[in-house]
């Protein structure tokens, strides 16, 4: 099980999630914990959107992390979002609308225009552009199931402490 989180906002929730669900024999990884030293996180971001359970947490910091959305560009990719992705809402600006939507959108289409002048050798900054232009064809997407298909409140998942949560995964990983 992967989780995509921004560490900004979302760290304590995940540490008491993870903890919670290896309690109950579930191993999850996380990025800052398993990615060590060799590997590059644009391997473990592959990884996150390759994932067949995946923990999204919708925060506000999320929409802004270049990583975050590049696990959510690797995700829309892959497909199969409803049955693959679980969805925990920690909004607090950001609300689930067409105005946070466009809002969001704008401000990485704003990002994707500063690469325009990159010249074809520059194979870094064009690898960047690549990865923010599928930011913005791929974000829609993603904010339609981000909507639509909320699981949890985090402050439910907190309550709880994830019994909920690892209940769901738990009949996913079996089905």
């Amino acid at each position: 099980i992967f989780i995509s989180y921004s560490r900004k906002e979302s760290s304590e929730l995940v540490e008491m999630i993870v903890t919670n669900f290896e309690n109950e024999g579930v191993m999850v990884s996380l990025d800052m914990r398993d990615n060590g030293p060799t590997k590059s996180i644009k391997e473990f971001e592959t990884a996150i959107g390759n994932g067949n359970i995946v923990i999204v947490i919708l925060s506000d910091l999320y929409f802004e992390s270049d990583d975050c959305m590049y696990e959510m560009a690797a995700l829309v990719k892959r497909g199969e979002i409803p049955k693959r992705v679980i969805f925990i809402d920690r909004l607090k600006d950001v609300q689930r609308n067409t105005e946070s939507h466009n809002l969001i959108k704008k401000k990485w289409e704003e990002e994707f225009d500063k690469y325009h002048d990159v010249g074809p050798t520059d194979t870094a900054l064009l690898d960047k552009k690549k990865d923010i232009g599928d930011i913005v064809t791929l974000f829609s997407t993603f904010w339609g199931f981000a909507t639509d298909r909320v699981a949890f409140m985090s402050t439910n998942v907190e309550i709880d402490k994830a019994d909920g949560l690892i209940a769901l995964v738990k009949d996913r990983l079996t089905s």
